[in-house]
């Protein structure tokens, strides 16, 4: 006789017996997986052992099922209406505080959807005619001169040709003519003598100031390092020692003499 399978009610764990592992008035076994413990029995010829399920309940349990809850009762419709007016309040407060689509529920289109063609613009755009008031009939024209005629026209026609006559008399006066070359180098050496003046005084006068301090400064520097290289020379006997010494020395009796003379 083949083996047979034993299933352990508690975790379904299938477990291959021998067929003389288990006597015929049955025997009680242990799940080695869950530690579930139950009386097993040899399977029926031809058929699966599967006895979990009439060893799994104790024996005083009652084979009658329970009996079912019993059902809630309905809503009256005054609080259904309640509920569904709480419930579109609220819809609509949440709807409030977000931005609004201009398209709700519209897909996403993958761009680019269209294409879009400009017309050709001009070249060269042609230029705005010039706008011409319209004349306004309210304003009246402007007086004109009134031109004499008769005695009088011939009177002022005679005293214009006397002034152009005597006008003609005088000396010409009048600029000199500068297209000869001389005269017009001349006129413009003297504008530019003219305009350049002032500032090339100046700048002497600059220059001369940064001069003397320039000067001032050299000298300073050499009564300096005359009085820094003396000693430096002496100590250690440099060419130059006695020359720098004699200068020290001259310095010092100058600058005694310019003591005494301001001071006394």
């Amino acid at each position: 006789m083949a083996e047979f399978k034993l299933i352990c009610p508690g975790c379904r764990a299938e477990y291959a017996l021998p067929p003389d592992a288990i006597p015929q008035g049955g025997r009680e076994v242990e799940c080695p997986a869950c530690g579930h413990v139950w009386q097993a029995h040899p399977p029926a010829a031809g058929g699966r052992l599967d006895l979990g399920r009439f060893f799994s309940r104790r024996p005083d349990q009652d084979e009658t099922p329970r009996p079912l809850p019993p059902a809630r009762a309905r809503l009256s419709p005054d609080v259904l209406d309640m509920l569904k007016s709480e419930v579109d309040h609220e819809r609509r407060m949440r709807d409030a505080e977000q931005p609004d689509d201009p398209r709700p529920g519209a897909e996403e289109i993958d761009w680019p959807a269209t294409t879009v063609t400009l017309p050709p613009m001009p070249a060269a755009l042609p230029p705005p005619s010039p706008a011409i008031a319209a004349p306004n009939p309210a304003i009246p024209d402007a007086p004109r001169a009134q031109v004499p005629r008769g005695p009088d026209a011939r009177d002022a026609r005679d005293a214009r040709d006397a002034r152009d006559a005597r006008d003609a008399r005088e000396p010409e006066r009048r600029q000199p003519d500068l297209r000869q070359p001389e005269l017009r180098q001349q006129a413009e050496t003297t504008v530019h003598r003219r305009a350049t003046a002032t500032p090339i005084r100046v700048m002497r006068r600059g220059r001369g100031f940064g001069a003397g301090m320039t000067m001032a400064l050299l000298a300073a520097a050499a009564v300096l390092a005359v009085y820094l290289l003396a000693p430096v020379a002496e100590t250690r006997g440099w060419p130059l020692s006695g020359t720098l010494a004699a200068a020290r020395d001259g310095l010092d009796a100058l600058r005694q003499w310019l003591a005494t003379r301001v001071g006394g």
